[in-house]
């Protein structure tokens, strides 16, 4: 009996990593008067992507517009986080390939931080 348990957690081990293979995530800072773009990522059209916002300054009650935008520049989703509290967001692409994440900040002043980028 022991013997079959131990295999059978050698093929779990074995499994998980091609499981795994499939997310992907990345970290990143912003520092922003009007918007910037994140570095390409490869979603498939199935796939989720999060956004966690982690703010060291905002404008007080206002939001951050977060765009997912494909490799043709077209807008799939869009979503937003407040800019002076750690929030978090979720964007659904509709097709598979390159994406990027547009962070806009339609206020003037100043937002910076950092960003979590799952997917």
């Amino acid at each position: 009996m022991k013997k079959k348990l131990a295999m059978l957690g050698l093929a779990a081990a074995i499994l998980l990593p091609s499981v795994v293979a499939f997310a992907g995530s990345f970290s990143s800072t912003y520092w922003m008067t009007g918007g910037l773009f994140t570095r390409y990522f490869s979603v498939s059209s199935s796939a989720t992507v999060t956004v966690k916002t982690y703010p060291t300054q905002g404008v007080n009650g206002q939001t951050m517009t977060i765009y997912l935008e494909n490799a043709n520049g077209n807008v799939e989703d869009s979503s937003w986080n407040y800019s002076y509290v750690n929030d978090s967001c979720t964007l659904d692409p509709t097709t598979s390939g390159n994406h990027r994440l547009y962070l806009r900040n339609f206020t003037g002043q100043v937002m910076s931080g950092s960003i979590v980028v799952s997917y």
